[in-house]
């Protein structure tokens, strides 16, 4: 006779009669997890273990109770609870008199075996449950490793195929009995215009060839002139359709409509023949107190009389009176879309502004205000008819149409040309390109700018330029200023581009042009 764990006493194995036997939580229980069957059922997998466990320990004879789990018949035959009672007894709930008094008694061995066995199931569970995020672990580095594996053999196939096909180009071009290798390549070339020395005197067909390289040449510099004449964003309206409002530029501030609708002036639509009898059309922006002191804005190419909208309320606030118009071939003027003439044909178009001015608006004082291509249509007109014209405000003007139309040019093709600007080469294109541009605005052999009208000033002239522009150099602007005579006053916009002086810093511009017209039109103020 032994004591247990929980203070009871039973007989030793040798006795016949064996009576069931209760377990201490202190046993050890070792069940090999990886032989239960993963399809049994729960109830089931419990009788199984419980069976093993009676198969490896001795039995001893104990006191039989109602409340054991199974016990041992006499016979030694095991008789194992059924699972409606595994499921009463095992898995229910303990009753309330068991929680009552769980820590104030000793736990019998029926219940110390059901903590047991759920704990063990849990265990159970809880392996199943790292055995199959293991699984899933090794599923998904099999998948990477087999995504790289696909990977580098497309990349391993792709520098193979793109050998072999250049290895083929290679052989291809360097194959004997092609027009691929350069000599041959430029004998093909060449050969309808060697042919001809075996038929024509070799001194005529010379002068043919030479006719033929220039006439290419002139070609390719009669388009660059059209696109000169006629720049990306040169869009004239119509009068069913209005003003464009496509390809705006930005430093406009979407003030694009008419005075009314973006700065709350009332104006007036008028219309005045030019001296070719093509109306020209525009706004007349009436001053609150008008004393005859009238502007003249000039946009400048592509663009229409919107350019110096923005503007107008400064005008305004000085007391002018304001007229936007559209140049010939711009806006709602009449035109055929010809494009701009770099000021000999604009100009004309100022003074029949300026003269409407004078005799339709009853004008004392006229100020001609002009940027780009207007600017430089502004300083020709004053030049032409100083009689007219009171002041000239010039923004980003240019000297000379061949001037700026070569300097493109030379942006487009310098690395093309001889890098000394005294190169025979390089002066030839340059002076047929001036001849072309000059031919296609109406100009003939005199290349005449607003830097040499400058010269012929007689009214005061304030010249703005901004250190950012790329369309028209700064250094334009400073020569026009420095041919002009006295009065005359310069502003040097800092790192402001083309166009858009206005907006970089409108209070110094507005100080500069305000001022201006104040020292030398003290009559307007």
């Amino acid at each position: 006779m032994r004591t247990t764990h929980f203070g009871e006493t039973r007989q030793s194995a040798s006795s016949p009669n064996l009576t069931a036997r209760t377990f201490s939580s202190d046993s050890e229980v070792s069940l090999d997890s990886s032989q239960v069957e993963e399809k049994l059922s729960p109830l089931k997998s419990i009788r199984r273990r419980l069976g093993r466990h009676l198969s490896r320990n001795k039995i001893r004879n104990s006191p039989k109770t109602d409340s054991s789990l199974f016990f041992v018949a006499e016979d030694s035959t095991y008789h194992l609870p059924s699972e409606s009672d595994l499921s009463s007894n095992v898995l229910s709930s303990p009753s309330d008199s068991e929680r009552e008094g769980r820590f104030d008694s000793k736990p019998s061995g029926e219940s110390v075996f059901r903590r047991h066995d759920v704990a063990q199931l849990i265990r159970s569970r809880s392996l199943s449950t790292l055995n199959a995020l293991q699984a899933a672990r090794q599923a998904n580095r099999k998948a990477v490793d087999d995504f790289s594996k696909v990977m580098k053999n497309v990349k391993t196939f792709t520098k193979k195929e793109f050998q072999v096909a250049k290895a083929e180009a290679t052989q291809f071009i360097s194959s004997p009995h092609l027009l691929f290798e350069p000599l041959r390549l430029s004998l093909a070339l060449l050969f309808p215009f060697i042919v001809p020395f075996a038929f024509v005197p070799w001194l005529k067909l010379l002068l043919y060839y030479m006719f033929l390289f220039v006439w290419y040449i002139v070609l390719v510099l009669i388009f660059a002139s059209e696109v000169a004449m006629r720049p990306p964003w040169y869009r004239p309206g119509d009068m069913k359709n209005g003003l464009s409002m496509i390809g705006l530029p930005d430093y406009w501030q979407g003030v694009c409509h008419d005075p009314k609708y973006d700065l709350g002036l009332d104006y007036e639509k008028v219309e005045f023949y030019n001296s070719q009898n093509k109306i020209l059309r525009g706004w007349f922006v009436c001053a609150k107190k008008p004393k005859k002191c009238m502007v003249v804005c000039v946009h400048g190419a592509g663009r229409d009389r919107r350019a110096f909208l923005r503007h107008t309320a400064m005008l305004h606030a000085a007391n002018f009176d304001v007229l936007l118009f559209d140049l010939s071939e711009h806006g709602l003027s009449d035109g055929s879309g010809k494009g701009f003439a770099f000021g000999v044909r604009e100009k004309y178009d100022v003074i029949a502004a300026a003269r409407f001015l004078r005799e339709q608006k009853g004008a004392e004082c006229i100020v001609l205000m002009g940027t780009s291509a207007g600017a430089s249509s502004a300083i020709l007109a004053a030049a032409l008819m100083p009689s007219i014209v009171d002041a000239v405000v010039a923004e980003n003007p240019f000297t000379r149409a061949t001037d700026l139309f070569c300097y493109h040019l030379e942006l487009l093709f310098g690395n093309y040309l001889p890098k000394d600007s005294y190169h025979v080469a390089r002066r030839l294109l340059f002076l047929l390109a001036s001849r072309v541009l000059l031919f296609r605005i109406g100009q003939g052999i005199r290349d005449y700018g607003a830097v040499d009208a400058a010269k012929d000033l007689v009214c005061p002239i304030l010249v703005l330029h901004g250190t950012s522009d790329e369309i028209v150099p700064f250094e334009h602007g400073k020569r026009i200023f420095e041919a002009a005579p006295e009065p005359k006053a310069f502003f040097e916009a800092r790192d402001a581009v083309h166009c858009a002086l206005f907006d970089k810093e409108p209070e110094k511009y507005r100080s500069a042009v305000i001022g201006f017209l104040r020292q030398n039109l003290p009559n307007c103020f």
